[in-house]
């Protein structure tokens, strides 16, 4: 009779290795040119901010430094119930660059970064828009990056990138948005592109309007608009010119809290529009295949706690016989390593599966034109995928409670 963890382990093989191979012949067909890089029309930026006192004056620092006709530049800000000092800075930046058309609002109460962005959005007169986070900066060409590539999509993503890269966790994070970059050129090439960052996103005015803006009760308000625009047939691309900076957790419990939230968003707006999950388009397939890993996640923590059980079951219940003395238990603890029972298969598919990351990660780092150092390399292979996994579990727990709080 065959053991269940050993077909799951195999099914886990098979399909990790097929998702490696199949990003990998994405890379040699990717195709995702940009267009004249004339475009320069009038654009409005909507930063919402809650208690963004910290980083806001840079955020806006960074639009004060673009590489834009300053004529044409437009910045609205949206005070979302702030407790702090975020309206003070704002105002202070309004009055060392009255120059700059920076146009601030009050909401009295806390309505959330969508409902934040949907008061703005009716005060945008222009053809274009940005949604920018009041954490972020953008690099100075990032309009012009952005621009290059809106020729007929509906929307243009940015690159995201750490801005903070100090501890371990931050510089593991920084591999993961190289690759995540670097994987969502190959998918723009494809009209697959999966998600409107909120730290740097263009939209084109009339089209967001058209969908009614941003989903209010959404938990990735960000993410599911762009289930609602591929439902009208509309297309968005990456650009790989334009570079934003983003504030990344430097602690665990806040990375796991943050990614939580990412998951949580993308099952609640499969869960709204199933349609994003139809295998017929490029877009619909990338979605399915990454429902497809949320699951197999939980599935691989359930799986492997149960494994860890019943494999060190026998010494839980001795050290408990024992009253927790483990002294006898090492003088008698032998190791025993038999070779031949090794899974030899399995251990090609693992190597398979390991060299296929190394190289997207060399790759992502050639696309960023910065090194990345192997030992961070490894923690992303190897230990990353614990808190990613940690998080899913989380949030498939909360989206099967119907708990679609953060």
């Amino acid at each position: 009779m065959l053991n269940p963890f050993v077909i799951f382990a195999w099914t886990v093989a098979v399909i990790s290795t097929y998702f490696s191979i199949y990003y990998l012949l994405l890379y040699f067909e990717s195709r995702n040119p940009p267009g004249n890089g004339r475009m320069k029309p009038p654009v409005t930026v909507l930063i919402p901010a809650h208690n963004e006192e910290e980083g806001i004056y840079r955020t806006l620092a960074s639009l004060r430094d673009m590489d834009y006709p300053s004529q044409k530049l437009h910045v609205i800000v949206v005070d979302d119930g702030s407790g702090d000092g975020t309206r003070r800075e704002v105002r202070r930046f309004i009055r060392a660059h009255p120059r700059m058309d920076v146009k601030l609002l009050v909401n009295p109460r806390n309505r959330g970064k969508a409902g934040a962005l949907n008061r703005a959005l009716k005060q945008v007169s222009t053809p274009f828009l940005v949604t920018m986070d009041a954490d972020s900066e953008a690099h100075p060409g990032a309009l012009k990056g952005l621009f290059e590539y809106a020729d007929g999509v509906a929307v243009v993503a940015p690159c995201v990138l750490p801005r903070n890269r100090r501890g371990w966790l931050e510089r593991v994070q920084v591999v993961e948005y190289f690759y995540s970059n670097y994987l969502g050129n190959l998918l723009s090439g494809f009209d697959a592109q999966l998600v409107a960052p909120g730290p740097f996103s263009l939209f084109r005015t009339d089209v967001l309007k058209e969908v009614g803006g941003f989903d209010e009760q959404s938990v990735a308000e960000d993410l599911e608009v762009v289930f609602r625009l591929r439902k009208k047939g509309y297309s968005m691309k990456l650009s790989p010119k334009a570079h934003v900076y983003t504030r990344i957790p430097h602690k665990l419990r806040d990375l796991i809290k943050q990614r939580r939230r990412w998951r949580l968003g993308f099952l609640d707006a499969a869960q709204k529009h199933p349609r994003g999950l139809d295998p017929r388009s490029e877009y619909g397939r990338q979605n399915l295949m990454n429902f497809t890993y949320a699951f197999l996640l939980v599935a691989i923590v359930f799986v492997g706690i149960h494994q860890f059980y019943n494999s060190f079951e026998p010494a839980i219940h001795f050290f408990r016989y024992v009253g927790l003395d483990i002294l006898p238990y090492l003088k008698n603890l032998t190791l025993n390593l038999d070779l031949l029972r090794l899974d030899l298969q399995m251990i090609l598919y693992t190597v398979i599966v390991v060299l296929i990351t190394s190289i997207f990660i060399f790759m992502a780092s050639g696309f960023h034109d910065e090194k990345i150092k192997p030992t961070d390399a490894l923690l992303f292979i190897f230990a990353y995928g614990a808190a990613i996994a940690t998080a899913t579990v989380l949030a498939v727990y909360a989206w099967l409670k119907g708990d679609h709080t953060w």
